[in-house]
């Protein structure tokens, strides 16, 4: 009898250990609409409703979705008090966790001015940013680690503003003149602050960034999930799968928000 319980008690621990392996925390920007938005567990956007079908549905793992301030979101990665999030695979972050090699979702970053800024003829004017960045102001969100990296690398220092509402702001109240930043992101919060008529964008696509899944070092799930993350991922590609469904997805949450507001 004890040979046929072996076998069973070992299929048990495996189906156990399984289930607690996906149960997974996952973090985002709480205040970066379409891409995602809300406090804790209210979180809703383009990248938790592709976590949630890619790594949930299909996938099968059991998710906490959390929204918090984006510079909360990598410390509470570097402490393991989240599994993962979905970002920029800077050095930095590298450091504490490990990065999917399939990309996630991608962003093309664009800049904003004010429509009767010099900066606009800068630009037609072909002036390279480096030289731009040394003219004009230029303001990002604090804790956004592309944008140290991005302008590091053009020599450019910076404005750094709580949130993307306060660059907006400044460049309204012209105590900046550019932010450069993810296109669906800041037309939206453009849109929704009602700055469209005065602040419009650049027609140049500077820096497209992937973003991976990348999870804590102190997550146990960080092997397993990973490889299971890039291998779905390259099938999803290769079938058109992935495509079709950013597309259904990011159709949704945007009807979503301009019903919202």
């Amino acid at each position: 009898m004890y040979r046929f319980l072996a076998p069973i008690c070992c299929l048990l621990l495996s189906l156990s250990s399984t289930a607690k392996a996906c149960e997974l925390s996952i973090v985002y920007a709480d205040s970066w609409a379409p891409i995602s938005s809300g406090e804790g567990s209210l979180v809703t956007g383009i990248l938790p409703s592709l976590v949630q079908t890619i790594i949930g549905d299909q996938i099968g793992c059991n998710i906490s979705h959390q929204g918090v301030p984006w510079g909360r979101a990598q410390t509470m990665l570097k402490h393991g008090l989240a599994d993962a999030f979905i970002t920029t695979p800077t050095a930095e972050r590298l450091s504490f966790t490990r990065s999917s090699h399939n990309s996630f979702y991608s962003l093309d970053f664009v800049a904003f001015a004010d429509r009767q800024s010099a900066v606009h003829e800068a630009f037609n004017n072909g002036m390279p940013l480096g030289q731009i960045g040394n003219q004009f102001r230029i303001c990002d969100v604090l804790g956004n680690d592309w944008a140290k990296s991005f302008y590091a690398s053009q020599g450019i220092n910076f404005i750094e503003a709580p949130t993307l509402d306060n660059c907006l702001m400044m460049i309204k109240r012209n105590r900046a003149d550019i932010i450069i930043h993810a296109a669906d992101v800041a037309r939206h919060k453009i849109q929704q602050m009602g700055l469209a008529e005065q602040i419009v964008s650049i027609p140049k696509v500077f820096h497209r960034v992937d973003f991976t899944l990348m999870v804590s070092n102190r997550s146990p799930l960080k092997s397993q999930l990973i490889d299971q993350v890039d291998d779905h991922l390259a099938g999803m590609k290769r079938s058109g799968k992935y495509a079709a469904q950013l597309e259904d997805i990011s159709t949704a949450t945007l009807k979503s928000l301009r019903r919202n507001h």
